[in-house]
């Protein structure tokens, strides 16, 4: 009898991350858990991408665009999910394409900080806008040479979150279970990802993602909430509320879109112990099959 496993799925948007992952759970009988950051957000669900079924998944929906949510509060959440579900015995599927959050995951990432307070993020704002950079600069020189060495000591904000994460807590990680561990990325032909990623946005709109983002606007949230991150929805805000036109902007998301799909094949190229499937040519039985290949 296989033994329960922990399995990562990552890929670029729009390469069939979570059409492998439920078909993977069914055939498992597996949890499934969100990793994908702006998912995270309810009412965001068209321009996310969300799954058809997001009942079905852990850490899906539960934020308001409001709340700040980072890679250290998924790992805690993500740890303390993965404790509560160990007396089930059955595998969990981590699907996402928030990079960072799988690899902070997977790697035991565990000298991560809290996110800041306020109070910490206003102290040391005032403390450059009254006395300058300079001697900020020569705090964190001084705490720590090497994160000095590594941050651009003429920016303020790179500096400021340099010291926030120097005086933050520590965070806590829930403890988990000893369990097997698989990280799979999924590698989509260039051509036909391409085309892929301009027909979701397509569907995206079609599904209602101005409708969305207009709901959302009525509920009081827009372009300064951490939720409005997530590609397209600035520009959609913007052009509801006629500081831009409509010419142009669906084009401009699929542009951030295979931005940001280079960049996460990017990270998948640094990604350790991932296992690459190549999608091209592949339907979701054949992927499936893949995955159940390497540990069976």
């Amino acid at each position: 009898m296989r033994p329960p496993s922990l399995i990562g799925i990552f890929g670029p948007t729009a390469s069939g991350k979570t059409s492998l992952a439920e078909s993977l759970a069914e055939q498992l009988d597996a949890h499934l858990m969100n990793a994908d950051a702006f998912q995270a957000y309810a009412s965001m669900d068209v321009g996310t991408g969300k799954s058809l079924q997001p009942e079905r998944y852990a850490l899906m929906s539960f934020l308001k665009p409001s709340e700040p949510y980072g890679v250290g509060d998924f790992v805690v959440k993500a740890r303390q999910q993965i404790a509560d579900w160990a007396e089930t015995s059955r595998s969990i599927i981590v699907v996402g394409g928030t990079g960072l959050y799988l690899r902070a995951l997977f790697e035991n990432y565990s000298s991560m900080v809290a996110a800041p307070s306020p109070e910490v993020r206003a102290e040391l704002n005032e403390e450059w806008k009254s006395g300058g950079l300079d001697p900020l600069v020569e705090r964190l020189t001084s705490l720590a040479p090497r994160v000095a060495l590594e941050t651009d000591l003429k920016n303020p904000v790179r500096v400021i979150r340099a010291l926030e994460r120097l005086e933050g807590e520590p965070l806590r990680l829930p403890e988990i279970p000893e369990m097997p561990q698989f990280k799979f990325g999924l590698l989509p032909d260039e051509a036909c990802h391409g085309k892929a990623m301009r027909d979701r946005v397509d569907q995206m709109m079609q599904n209602g993602w101005v409708e969305e983002v207009q709901r959302l606007k009525q509920s009081g949230f827009g372009p300064s909430d951490p939720g409005f991150r997530a590609i397209g929805y600035r520009q959609i805000y913007q052009f509801l509320v006629r500081e831009a036109a409509s010419e142009g902007m669906v084009e401009q998301i699929k542009l951030e879109t295979r931005q940001y799909a280079k960049r996460q094949l990017t990270w998948m190229r640094t990604e350790p112990r991932l296992t690459v499937l190549n999608v091209a040519g592949s339907g979701s039985h054949d992927l499936v099959a893949s995955v159940l290949n390497e540990f069976m």
